[in-house]
């Protein structure tokens, strides 16, 4: 009888996951900065508060999508 975790068999029992978890959690930081970026580039004379806004709304946009 199948107790819902059977698919954990089918993955190689190396470091495979946690691999996949740390490229994830590169390519998130990755993103997170080029966003970063952008913003100080098309608004260079924005204050902090507004951009601190603007990235907690993306983070927002990103939680609501997963």
């Amino acid at each position: 009888m199948s107790d819902g975790h059977f698919n954990k068999a089918i993955l190689p029992h190396n470091d495979y996951r946690s691999g996949l978890k740390v490229g994830r959690a590169i390519e998130r930081k990755n993103c997170e900065d080029a966003f970063n970026k952008t913003l100080n580039k098309v608004f260079p004379n924005d204050d902090s508060e507004q951009k601190r806004l603007q990235i907690l709304f993306s983070k927002e946009l990103k939680a609501n999508k997963q």
